[in-house]
């Protein structure tokens, strides 16, 4: 049964990227929850994973990075840089 079936009637219709955002979320790019459920999910990353809150992004990027990259080693993961990853979110196609 398609999850989205008896959301048709939103203006988004058809449009694949809503529907993936839909289908990921539960809420349709325009709805404003999106804001706060993305605000839960950080919190609860951030918590599970030990790593520093977002206000030491804003004050300090560099201790920010510092530690990430700390936590990251700790972890056994490797961090790739983001120019490397751009080609690949630019050919992503969801076929939801």
């Amino acid at each position: 049964m398609d999850i989205l079936a008896n959301d048709e009637r939103h203006s988004y219709g058809l449009n694949e990227n809503a529907k993936a955002c839909k289908l990921v979320t539960g809420f349709w790019p325009d709805d404003s929850r999106i804001l706060d459920k993305f605000d839960e999910d950080q919190q609860i990353v951030v918590k599970k994973y030990g790593l520093p809150s977002m206000d030491v992004f804003r004050n300090d990027p560099a201790e920010y990075e510092r530690q990430i990259r700390k936590s990251a080693k700790e972890m056994e993961l490797g961090l790739w840089q983001l120019q490397k990853l751009v080609p690949f979110f630019i050919l992503v196609n969801f076929q939801i």
